[in-house]
């Protein structure tokens, strides 16, 4: 990825294809673009690690640990969103808006573990109602 373009292969090709960021909806458009948005491969990795590792330990999370959570489970399901956008022909763009916006809607309130553990909920229970 460019900082104006997403690179994403040609599905017949193989080639690479430049998509303009302009094209993404704003919907479904991440805060944070990344090549990969796991959390392991990302730039922030190294510091990620411990926080996920307190998420998963259920050890306390401090007020930045969970705002930094709640902006990666954002970026993280805009970018699968965008994923599905430009493979599917640009369908089922409002389910996918809809769960981002509701994602944004809570990150804004997230203060606790249990503010990230609804997000987290809520975009497992939309992706396996997608399926």
């Amino acid at each position: 990825m460019t900082e104006d373009t997403i690179v994403v292969r040609d599905r017949t090709t193989g080639k690479p294809v430049h998509v303009p960021v302009s094209s993404v909806p704003m919907a479904i458009r991440p805060d944070n673009w990344f090549e990969n948005a796991y959390w392991m491969h990302r730039p922030d990795s190294d510091e990620f690690k411990p926080i996920i590792q307190k998420l998963l330990g259920e050890d306390a999370l401090s007020r930045d640990e969970v705002t930094r959570l709640a902006q990666y489970i954002v970026d993280y399901a805009a970018h699968i969103a965008v994923t599905v956008w430009l493979f599917s022909g640009g369908q089922n763009i409002d389910y996918y808006s809809e769960l981002v916006r509701r994602l944004r809607q809570m990150r804004g309130t997230a203060t606790r573990r249990k503010h990230v553990m609804r997000m987290l909920q809520l975009g497992l229970e939309q992706g396996l109602d997608f399926l």
